[in-house]
């Protein structure tokens, strides 16, 4: 461990563990390589990704859900005669 006279320490090691019941971090955290959650991951506050998310399994939305400005939340509903098909349709319309 190394510290300086500014109070930041830095610490390098093949593999680091902390045993702790409870941690907090009262600054930003920065996570520059992958990180793995063995549990519930619960967040407080906003949740960003600048990247493409991967979701396996089920997924539950309480409140609105958009893609690119649209409502495809509960009050999202297609338009159109009651004849058209079930099913996926390609962007003009058509049956695919």
């Amino acid at each position: 461990v190394s510290q300086s006279r500014y109070g930041l320490a830095k610490v390098t090691t093949q593999q680091f563990t902390v045993q702790s019941p409870q941690s907090t971090f009262t600054g930003n955290v920065t996570i520059q390589g992958n990180q793995v959650t063995q549990g519930t991951a619960a967040v407080q506050g906003a949740l960003t990704a600048s990247a493409g998310v991967s979701i396996s399994g089920g997924a539950s939305v309480s409140g609105a859900m958009t893609n690119n400005g649209k409502d495809v939340g509960s009050n999202h509903r297609h338009t159109g005669p009651s004849s058209a098909p079930n099913g996926p349709v390609s962007p003009t319309g058509t049956p695919v």
